[in-house]
């Protein structure tokens, strides 16, 4: 993922297809969920979110992963 920090635009990318996404905030409220994805690379646009950390939960066909993103201004 990249860049981070952000400045409501990361790019994710994957050896393996991404099949879903969700965004949840330090406190670990879910705000932002996106399904049905596969897909490899994605542009995730999140300048709609207050500046703050957040972490990005990814699955794909065989794995999981999590990954910090700081959104700054």
């Amino acid at each position: 993922m990249f860049p981070n920090p952000s400045q409501g635009l990361v790019n994710i990318q994957s050896k393996e297809s991404i099949t879903q996404l969700t965004v949840t905030n330090f406190n670990g409220k879910t705000v932002m969920e996106l399904n049905n994805l596969n897909t490899n690379n994605f542009p995730l646009y999140i300048i709609h979110l207050n500046q703050g950390v957040y972490f990005i939960n990814g699955v794909t066909n065989q794995s999981t992963f999590v990954q910090k993103i700081v959104l700054s201004s």
